[in-house]
């Protein structure tokens, strides 16, 4: 689980650590540098500055700005992974949603709270379980039968 979610956690990161300073670089090169006319030249001579070059270059920078937001709380969760000390829930399985996949997980649900297991598990509703889970994300790290 521990590497898992630091591997995870990095390469979510780091995209964004090479894609954005590269925009930025594009933007001062197009725009503010010394030397724009040449640059700029050269962009068009490439074919960069199509209109479908534009849109895939937006496209990405979406994707990177998603994925800065998305791992925003698996960095808050870190300190947890890296001490190992989870919190814990009790109780009853009230519903329990399978979704398969490349990543199959379960969702299931205790006390009106929903938590995601990776991986299978023969569970049903009803059952009595504790879990150790990660506060921020909500993924399941030990389960365990009452």
């Amino acid at each position: 689980m521990k590497s898992s979610f630091i591997m995870e956690l990095l390469l979510i990161s780091l995209l964004p650590l090479i894609v954005l300073p590269t925009f930025i670089f594009i933007i001062y090169k197009l725009f503010f540098s010394k030397e724009k006319e040449s640059f700029r030249n050269r962009l068009e001579a490439n074919n960069i500055l199509s209109l479908k070059s534009i849109i895939c270059m937006l496209i990405l920078l979406a994707v990177c700005l998603f994925g800065v937001f998305y791992s925003i709380n698996m960095w808050r969760d870190l300190p947890y992974v890296i001490t190992e000390n989870y919190p814990v829930v009790e109780g009853q399985v009230t519903k329990k949603i399978d979704i398969a996949g490349r990543d199959s997980h379960i969702l299931i649900e205790i006390n009106n709270n929903t938590y995601t297991l990776h991986g299978s598990v023969d569970l049903s509703v009803g059952t009595k379980i504790r879990i150790k889970y990660l506060p921020n994300t909500k993924e399941i790290c030990e389960i365990s039968w009452l």
